[in-house]
């Protein structure tokens, strides 16, 4: 059964998924490559959050820390400010 963190956690990555799933997204100045790199790790956050592994939770606080490549890819699409809100969702 999902814990209810887990599934908090996974509808706000697939909020992220949602707004990072267009073309005017720049991930130039992240570690991600393309849009689908980044978009490939959700999906694989997701996956493992649905399995319960609590280990992921470890890699998501860096996924969401300050300075991070999801910030990077949300300051350089002119999102900065719907990353802190998001951000803060997921302390």
């Amino acid at each position: 059964m999902l814990s209810l963190r887990n599934a908090n956690l996974i509808q706000l990555l697939r909020i992220i998924k949602a707004k990072v799933d267009r073309s005017e997204t720049d991930t130039i100045w992240s570690k991600y490559n393309t849009t689908d790199d980044l978009l490939y790790e959700l999906d694989y956050f997701i996956k493992r959050l649905t399995e319960n592994d609590e280990h992921v939770i470890f890699e998501l606080k860096i996924l969401f820390a300050p300075t991070s490549s999801l910030q990077d890819v949300y300051i350089n699409s002119g999102w900065g400010d719907q990353f802190l809100l998001i951000a803060s969702q997921f302390d």
